[in-house]
């Protein structure tokens, strides 16, 4: 009794196994970006610069600060961006959110730290 379940259940997985390599692989799939800041916080009007790979090549990456496009540039042949933009004058808060998007991918988000400028008087 207890081999037959160790088989049933050993059966079902090599079931699942083959149905799962032989489906299809879709061209529905894009490229995902992996990115990062340099530097991760400042204040408004500072620059940063987004470096990231796994884009598809040649197409325009934009810059999405908070969701809202700051800048854009071509990815390279090999799917890389470096790609600066100014810190935008934000309401004072902690974090916020930073993508690169393109026609056919979407990066993961980074946070960027909001620090604000001080004037010694």
């Amino acid at each position: 009794m207890k081999h037959g379940k160790i088989f049933r259940i050993l059966a079902l997985a090599l079931t699942l196994a083959l149905l799962i390599a032989a489906i299809p692989v879709s061209s529905v799939m894009a490229l995902t970006g992996v990115i990062f800041l340099s530097p991760t916080s400042g204040p408004p009007g500072s620059t940063v610069y987004v470096s990231g790979s796994g884009f598809s090549p040649g197409t325009t990456a934009t810059v999405l600060f908070q969701g809202s496009p700051v800048a854009s540039g071509l990815v390279s042949a090999g799917g890389q961006i470096t790609i600066p933009f100014p810190v935008p004058l934000v309401p004072r808060g902690s974090f916020y959110l930073v993508t690169v998007t393109t026609a056919s991918d979407t990066s993961n988000t980074v946070l960027f730290a909001f620090t604000p400028q001080l004037t010694l008087i």
